[in-house]
């Protein structure tokens, strides 16, 4: 009998992108990554709010933004590539595949793909013209017929399909 699963393994391997039995080696990695992670965030967060801190006196509008950005670009440019690397290195994302299996799993792969694809696409889309809506004032109906939201919403779809697709066969390891 399986044993019941709580909603932080659930979160954890969603986040790291891990597929199959999530086993104590699994747990105890991803434990260290999202440690390691945490300690690279921890004193870069201080640092963002002091210069934030810094020029909330002369520039009191530019102080979020200043922290937003920070943390977001550090987020994206570090942490996420640190997490990415280790857990792959660590072997806790790989999907293991039998050779009989193998069209299956290219199968579900090509699902993903489009999934993803008309996913992100659409969301990109609809978001990029409700917030010009919202924000500069256009017709709705304007900005949701324009070519160029459309075809931006396209290629943006196309690439995050591209994307996921290069990383399911990065993860995909195949055994006899």
């Amino acid at each position: 009998m399986e044993g019941k699963k709580s909603l932080r393994d659930t979160i954890v391997k969603h986040w790291f992108g891990i597929s199959g039995t999530f086993d104590e080696y699994k747990r105890q990695e991803a434990n260290r990554i999202g440690t390691n992670a945490f300690m690279l965030l921890l004193p870069f967060s201080f640092i963002s709010l002091f210069v934030a801190g810094l020029t909330v006196a002369n520039r009191p509008q530019d102080a979020i933004n200043i922290v937003i950005s920070l943390q977001v670009g550090y987020f994206m440019l570090v942490i996420c590539p640190y997490v990415l690397l280790a857990s792959h290195r660590a072997h806790i994302t790989d999907t293991e595949v039998t050779t009989h299996d193998l069209k299956q799993a290219y199968l579900h792969i090509r699902q993903k793909m489009s999934f993803g694809a008309v996913y992100t696409g659409l969301w990109f889309y609809f978001q990029t013209t409700l917030l010009d809506h919202y924000f500069d004032g256009t017709n709705l109906l304007h900005t949701l017929t324009q070519w160029h939201y459309i075809w931006t919403g396209i290629w943006t779809g196309a690439f995050m399909g591209i994307i996921i697709g290069i990383q399911a066969l990065i993860r995909l390891k195949k055994y006899r």
